[in-house]
């Protein structure tokens, strides 16, 4: 529960952040999902033992499974997106009727 106030009280943080404070904070995210790619790897495997002593099916398993692959391309997904031009507060399109 704690972790879920902390991440209600960060969403308001977020939301009055400037531009480079939201691209601190996501190149922030990769940093530390690098920083603790073993870490992360390692619990993984855990959950993953759990779920398969609950049966979890096949398909919810490979939802679940975080392999290094796959670890790699969302650190790179995170910084594909701290490093995408900042659109809030942009209109993109218009159309009149």
């Amino acid at each position: 529960m704690k972790e879920a106030i902390q991440a209600y009280e960060a969403k308001n943080k977020i939301l009055m952040a400037t531009n480079s404070e939201r691209k601190s904070a996501i190149i922030n995210i990769a940093k530390k999902l690098s920083e603790n790619f073993e870490l992360i790897i390692e619990a993984n495997k855990v959950d993953l033992n759990l779920a398969k002593e609950n049966n979890l099916s096949n398909s919810l398993m490979d939802r679940l499974e975080i392999n290094e692959q796959r670890l790699r391309d969302l650190i790179a997904s995170v910084e594909e997106i701290a490093n995408q031009p900042e659109v809030v507060g942009e209109i993109l399109e218009t159309t009149t009727r």
